[in-house]
């Protein structure tokens, strides 16, 4: 039961108690008939009526229950649940009396008022003691109510919390939202004192708007995340980090506003131009280096503030253009995004589908100037200016790409500088304008001059070697003619030409030095790999084939812990779990530097303020996955050597050396406050997913994962880490994060040597694999995979899939079913592949197995502030008309359908455990209307591009479930609408189907085929 609900019944129970205790206790008339009757006069048929009405607003208490709730809670759901069984009780009888005294009362029907009436039925000492029950009711409702609002104002008060960290994680500007919040919480404080003193039918109305409207504004907040936190991406900001500083005396021009007309555009449109600004350039060129230089700038800063009062400058493509968009106007995300908005509204919010292209170019096209003018003095000034590197390496079409950078930037609130290579299509998007773009090659030529000039005259030995001036220019002179432009080259060469200074090379050497690097990268690249000694070739290999084997830059100590595998390929079981002294770190990254030298010669580089290796340019790691560059690295590296194996021992032993001073925190199902140890828990495991799929011959990634299972518990009890697992054992941690990972064949084994692996996880295990709201959920990464996890769960656990848990989306049945109505199946090949997988696993089947019930309610929001309701076994009968065709998924299907019939599907038109919400006025249509009746609404050619072979047998069957049921609930099923449906499908579909009648035979809706 939810608090609405709970505050229904009680509303009930309060106006029932208000009205029976006023009608005893005061001296209104009463009267046979209003006819004559003044307004201190009361009816027998309006009191009558009055009491029926109460009648049907007191609930049974059947179907109704805290079932699935902390206990506490549930106590109290059951106990308002069962004043109502006792109120109705109490009515019904009252309603007998009533009819007595009008029927079989002899003599004039007028009574002093009611209680005198009473008497005529009963004896005094019966009415004090239903007057003692009225007033004992009023004292207990007034309890419960005091109760429930005090639990659910915490729960309002900890999501409050959550939502206001949540949005200070994505930096997202919800202070508007979270205040209305805050305001919500303090009248519903003050409702519930006053509650205290008496449960009224108002309060408990208020009570009850309070919380819808708490949930509203909350669940529009998490909305809002759940789309923004869907455009965010892990390694969102790293590119950004990790460019290489741009040289003291490097691109300084740029922003000297006044130079001479090439070098001063860009600070000129950084005060008064418009639109998009284009730097060009080289592979190598200095692009990114000039676009981190003038971003970080605070001139930039400076420039900029004469144009926008309020400006942030970004690095990223196009989820990140509406990251940080959304990120200051969040009011735009429901209109730019609705078809997202209808995913995620309503309490749905959580882990969604990757963005595609279209929709993100669709979204950026939404963006007009007309909704970036707020009518809110909040959001008046927000203007944007982005710097957008790299165009070129956005895989997709990159002339949609530049229309829709052209749309947005129409805005006079928007400008963006972008950056690319001099491909076609960015110089016929953003070339013509002469005022705004830069061509690199063309404007770099002496900034490589100071730069190359600048680094060889640092080294001591440059004036011993180039005594003479002219010397030295020639030299610069010749490194900025082979250099074309290009920077990366330049910075490359002045380090091997230092190498050579210092290893004592003449002024011949040198240039002979220079000659012999090639001018174009790649090869310049192999020649420096070919120059490492052969005896670290092995080496250099593996240390190159690490740098690939993540997508994020690796901790420096992941390369120290991989050079002990040479020595001892079980090393990680043999460390001890203990924490590295910052004099044992420092030792260990100076011995690293020298190492990526010689391995490297430079490719590779420790970034000394975040302690993690990366490659000295993007294009180095393209370079090194061209197909011959792979070949070359597998020909060198050791025989047996699996990079997956070694980043899983190197992230373990990391975990067990590492002092971790955040506290980890769980805040809800599948999500944690973000943490070094959730990171590098989910990094470590990703490894071992990959080695789960397809483990090496003699692999031992199982071994490593019971290590890494106890470390954690160890270290903890070491004090090496701290976490917060709202009352779970410690070891829940790993089990969570195993889960959530796939590592599907791993977890078989765990729960097949010990079906308890889970326990610890209590009933949320089941909702935590089912649950959209997940990030990364098991069902998103991998459908199959996803599916196994779920299987294993369901074959070694003893869950109740109608359990409630307090896990968003309701119970897992709930989940499940709702999983298969909001995917695009039939449209989507992720969502088909999904489906498919369930089928193919026989999920369906098992949750039946299992006591899934088929009525259960899912209460949906149509997103026009509107709610409908659906029963889960109707949820599933309208997935035929999305399914693609597939002989075998249908055949399942068919399966599953008389299962869920088999097993008490609902066929009345208004099944009872649906009537107290649309009582409530929520939508609801019956099971014949949503397939017989969308079949009648259906165009002939809908109906042939849906599977009417399959909806064929679906009739079939539905008819036959029918055709068993009572008399009265066949009379409910409108044979003329039915008929008209089959009518539609080819006579051989459906040759031969019969209607019940309630003579007990059948008659033929449909003609049949000869018998013969």
């Amino acid at each position: 039961m939810d608090p609405v609900s709970a505050f229904g019944l009680a509303s009930g129970v309060a106006q029932f108690v208000a009205f029976t205790s006023k009608l005893i206790s005061t001296t209104v008339e009463i009267s046979e008939s209003a006819s004559g009757a003044t307004a201190d006069t009361l009816a027998l048929d309006t009191l009558y009526g009055k009491l029926s009405e109460l009648s049907k607003s007191l609930s049974t208490g059947s179907g109704v229950s805290g079932a699935g709730q902390p206990a506490g809670l549930a106590q109290i759901y059951a106990g308002v649940s069962e004043l109502s069984a006792t109120c109705k009780n109490e009515c019904d009888k009252l309603l007998t009396i009533v009819q007595h005294l009008k029927c079989n009362v002899p003599g004039p029907k007028r009574w002093q008022s009611f209680r005198a009436a009473l008497r005529k039925l009963m004896a005094q000492s019966e009415i004090d003691r239903l007057e003692a029950r009225l007033s004992s009711t009023q004292a207990t409702l007034t309890l419960h109510i005091c109760s429930i609002s005090s639990y659910w104002q915490q729960v309002h008060v900890q999501e409050l919390r959550l939502l206001q960290t949540e949005s200070w994680r994505l930096q997202l500007d919800h202070s508007d939202t979270l205040r209305k919040i805050e305001n919500a919480l303090g009248s519903l404080e003050a409702d519930n004192f006053r509650a205290q003193s008496q449960a009224t039918v108002p309060g408990i109305r208020s009570l009850e708007q309070q919380l819808s409207q708490l949930t509203l504004s909350e669940e529009q907040a998490a909305a809002e995340q759940a789309i923004l936190r869907s455009l965010s991406f892990d390694s969102r900001p790293t590119r950004h980090l990790t460019i290489p500083e741009a040289h003291q005396k490097t691109f300084q021009w740029v922003l000297k506003h006044g130079s001479d007309e090439g070098m001063s555009r860009l600070a000129g449109w950084l005060v008064a131009g418009k639109g998009i600004f284009w730097v060009s350039g080289k592979p190598g060129s200095g692009k990114s280096t000039l676009m981190k230089f003038v971003a970080d700038s605070p001139e930039t800063a400076s420039l900029a503030s004469k144009w926008s009062l309020w400006n942030r400058l970004i690095i990223g493509l196009l989820q990140t253009l509406l990251y940080e968009i959304f990120r200051q106007r969040p009011d735009l995300i429901e209109p730019t995004c609705s078809a997202r908005w209808q995913q995620v509204a309503g309490g749905k919010s959580g882990k969604m589908d990757a963005w595609t292209l279209a929709e993100l170019h669709e979204a950026l096209r939404k963006i007009t100037p007309k909704n970036l003018t707020s009518t809110s003095t909040e959001h008046m000034q927000v203007k944007f200016c982005f710097f957008i590197d790299g165009l070129d390496e956005y895989e997709g079409d990159h002339l949609r790409l530049c229309q829709s950078l052209q749309e947005l930037a129409k805005s006079p609130s928007v400008k963006l500088c972008v950056s690319s290579r001099p491909w076609n299509v960015f110089e016929e998007a953003f070339g013509s304008n002469v005022d705004s773009k830069i061509y690199m090659q063309d404007l770099t030529r002496d900034n490589i001059r100071r730069y190359a000039l600048s680094r060889l005259e640092e080294h001591p030995r440059w004036s011993l070697v180039a005594p003479i001036a002219s010397r030295g220019k020639w030299l610069v002179d010749q490194i900025t003619e082979r250099a074309c432009g290009v920077f990366l080259w330049v910075f490359i060469v002045t380090k091997l030409l230092r190498e050579g200074l210092t290893n004592r090379d003449s002024f011949t050497d040198i240039s002979r030095r220079l000659v012999s690097f090639p001018v174009e990268l790649e090869p310049f690249f192999r020649q420096i790999l070919e120059s490492v000694e052969p005896f670290y070739h092995k080496k250099m290999a593996s240390t190159l084939l690490v740098a690939l084997g993540a997508d994020w830059p690796l901790n420096g100590l992941i390369y120290e812990f991989h050079e002990q595998e040479y020595d001892n390929a079980d090393y990680m079981l043999h460390t001890p779990t203990s924490v590295m002294n910052d004099d044992e770190m420092k030792e260990i990254l100076e011995n690293l530097v020298w190492r990526l030298n010689s391995r490297s010669r430079g490719l590779l580089e420790l970034e000394s303020e975040s302690g993690t290796v990366t490659f000295l340019h993007r294009t180095v790691r393209d370079f090194l996955k061209t197909h011959d560059m792979s070949k070359f690295l597998s020909e060198k590296v050791a025989r047996g050597f699996n990079t997956n194996f070694t980043l899983l021992k190197a992230h373990i032993t990391l975990i067990k050396r590492g002092q971790f001073e955040d506290e980890t925190v769980r805040q809800s199902l599948g999500k944690y406050n973000p943490s070094h140890l959730v990171d590098l828990t989910a990094h470590t495991l990703r490894f071992a997913g990959e080695l789960d799929l397809s483990p090496p011959p003699g692999c031992g990634y199982q071994d490593c994962l019971d290590e890494l299972d106890k470390t954690i518990i160890t270290k903890e009890s070491l004090g090496h880490l701290a976490m917060n697992l709202q009352g779970l054992p410690s070891g829940c941690f790993f089990r969570e994060h195993l889960v959530q990972s796939q590592v599907a064949n791993y977890l078989h084994s765990k729960l097949t040597e010990s079906p308890t692996y889970l326990a610890d996880l209590g009933p949320i295990v089941l909702p935590y694999l089912m649950s959209p709201k997940i990030d990364n959920g098991v069902l998103d990464m991998n459908a199959w995979r996803g599916t196994e996890m779920i299987r294993h769960v369901l074959e070694t656990q003893t869950l109740d899939p109608n359990q409630h848990t307090n896990t968003p989306g309701g119970t897992p049945w709930q989940i499940l079913v709702n999983n298969i109505r909001i995917w695009k199946i039939g449209s989507d090949r992720t969502a088909d592949s999904r489906l498919g997988s369930l089928f193919e696993n026989d999920i369906f089947s098992m949750f039946i197995e299992k006591g899934a019930d088929p009525n259960a309610v899912l209460v949906i929001n149509t997103g026009l502030a509107e709610l409908s309701v659906a029963m889960a076994w109707i949820v599933f009968l309208q997935l035929a008309f999305r399914m693609p065709a597939n002989p075998v998924n249908e055949a399942i299907y068919l399966r599953v359908l008389s299962e869920l019939l088999d097993a008490g599907a609902g066929l009345s038109p208004l099944p009872v455990c649906v009537q107290q919400y649309v009582d409530r006025g929520m939508d609801f249509a019956p099971a014949h209307d949503k397939f017989f009746g969308r079949i009648v609404r259906m165009s002939p050619g809908q109906l042939r591009n849906s599977n009417p072979l399959l909806l064929a047998k679906i009739a079939r069957r539905l008819l036959q479930a029918v055709h068993s049921s009572p008399e009265v609930l066949q009379s409910q099923w409108p044979r003329e609408s039915i008929k008209a449906a089959l009518a539609k499908f080819p006579v051989e579909l459906v040759s031969g189907i019969e209607w019940p009648t309630p003579s007990n035979t059948s008659d033929m809706l449909t003609p049949t085929n000869n018998p013969t």
